[in-house]
């Protein structure tokens, strides 16, 4: 119900006070920023007990194995483009590196560098590793502490 309410609250907030250049920036921002922040809320989610007619029992391991591999791909793909090894990806999936309308021509549209760019997604990844750590860890002492009673 929570959730529900802070959806409607921020889609409310998106659809009557934020620009159309805010709007187009975020859209561009979440399309790689995904890969990092719903691979991490789908990873947490793993533990998280549903009511007995949305049960996962059985899919809540596939869908953290498709997780947890979207998301160290994803990390360490960024770390790669920090590093210099591999370029930023331009251009869009489909339509190859030519096409203006990717992600990240969007982004150098809307005024973001080259640097900016990649010090952001790979922030985003070190931020969300971090959550994932200590909620893992989180987990593990409290489980550890159960058997222990």
């Amino acid at each position: 119900m929570a959730c529900s309410v802070v959806a409607a609250i921020v889609q409310f907030w998106m659809t009557w006070f934020t620009s159309q250049d805010t709007f187009e920036l975020r859209l561009a921002f979440g399309g790689v920023g995904g890969e990092f922040y719903l691979s991490t809320v789908l990873m947490l989610a793993f533990y998280v007990p549903l009511p007995e007619k949305w049960r996962w029992d059985c899919w809540r391991y596939p869908i953290l194995l498709i997780a947890a591999s979207t998301f160290f791909n994803s990390v360490s793909f960024w770390n790669q483009i920090k590093r210099g090894t591999v370029a930023i990806p331009w251009g869009t999936m489909l339509n190859g590196s030519g096409d203006a309308g990717g992600d990240m021509n969007q982004l150098s549209d809307l005024g973001w560098s080259d640097m900016r760019i990649v010090q952001t997604y790979v922030g985003l990844g070190q931020v969300c590793l971090l959550i994932l750590i200590g909620f893992y860890g989180f987990q593990f002492l409290r489980t550890a502490n159960f058997r222990r009673s």
